[in-house]
């Protein structure tokens, strides 16, 4: 008996298997009458979809809300079925946490809270005969952390059927504008705001000194020059003129300061001190108060402080 040759062994092999495979597996997708999903792109864009899909909002926003978290978004579709739908069920991707509910309630579709009684992650319809009504929850979901619109789809598919896919796409609440410029107002402006304040009230105070002292030195300066030009004329009035009213009208307060009112006047020292000086010079004079008109002349004239305090007293 002549051996079989080894390749002549493995052709008769493959043409059996693909025999077999060949009366196995019908045109539909199925092998053994069991059917399978079908894997190829190609042969899935070749089936018709298993529902037709009405309603729902593509774009969603979510509630403003004050802390910007723990909020819902919905959205309602309906599903109405195409010839026979095995097997249907929902899913989604990219959308976070949602939660399905078949035939919503009133209360369930105000979408405050998360709604009891649905299906998260994965709805089964089974076999799909007549129109339904599934609400779509997306959430709770945490405006204060979502760096950009979340985008995802919803799957609706069946056995040996075209999934369809709905697009979603969850925006920034409507008021988080409203919200990130408040937070701007606040944490940016008013705190500007108040430093700018801060300074300006600073460098006005450090400029009123400035001028403040400058304006001391200037009128000690000019003190100062009255002094020295005026140096023997007050020699002469702090001598008799002074004296005498000084110590013959002393105790007569309103006889003083006019007696020596008189005097500045007709040696023209009021004329010649510096206005302000002059001024409540001209003051203390009206006052008519002895011991105020002294403290005047020392603090204005200390040169002559012992003359005006304590005058020589000696015969005219």
């Amino acid at each position: 008996m002549q051996p079989v040759p080894v390749v002549s062994l493995v052709l008769a092999l493959m043409a059996v298997s693909t025999l077999f495979l060949t009366i196995s597996s019908p045109a539909n997708g199925s092998v053994g009458g069991i059917e399978l999903p079908t894997t190829d792109v190609r042969a899935i864009n070749s089936l018709s979809p298993a529902v037709t899909v009405s309603g729902g909002t593509s774009v969603l926003y979510l509630p403003f809300s004050i802390l910007g978290n723990g909020q819902f978004v919905c959205t309602e579709i309906e599903l109405y079925p195409e010839g026979n739908s095995r097997d249907v069920f929902i899913t989604s991707r990219g959308l976070g946490v949602v939660q399905f509910t078949e035939n919503p309630s009133l209360q369930d579709r105000n979408c405050n809270s998360k709604i009891s009684g649905g299906t998260s992650g994965r709805l089964s319809l089974g076999d799909l005969t007549t129109k339904k009504q599934i609400l779509l929850q997306i959430g709770p979901l945490d405006s204060s952390k979502l760096q950009s619109a979340l985008t995802g789809t919803v799957s609706v598919e069946a056995r040996s059927r075209k999934p369809v896919e709905i697009s979603i796409r969850v925006e920034y609440p409507l008021g988080t504008s409203f919200w990130t410029a408040l937070t701007w107002f606040f944490g940016v402006v008013i705190p500007a705001a108040l430093t700018a304040l801060l300074t300006y009230r600073v460098n006005g105070y450090l400029q009123r000194a400035a001028e403040s002292r400058s304006k001391a030195a200037n009128d000690a300066a000019a003190l100062q020059a009255f002094q020295s030009e005026n140096q023997a004329v007050l020699d002469q009035i702090f001598g008799v003129p002074y004296q005498v009213r000084f110590w013959e009208e002393g105790n007569d307060d309103a006889k003083f300061a006019q007696g020596l009112e008189k005097v500045f006047q007709n040696y023209q020292i009021l004329a010649k001190l510096p206005p302000k000086e002059a001024l409540r010079l001209r003051q203390r004079f009206d006052d008519g108060n002895r011991q105020a008109i002294i403290e005047e002349l020392v603090r204005l004239l200390p040169q002559w402080s012992k003359k005006i305090q304590d005058p020589e007293k000696s015969e005219w």
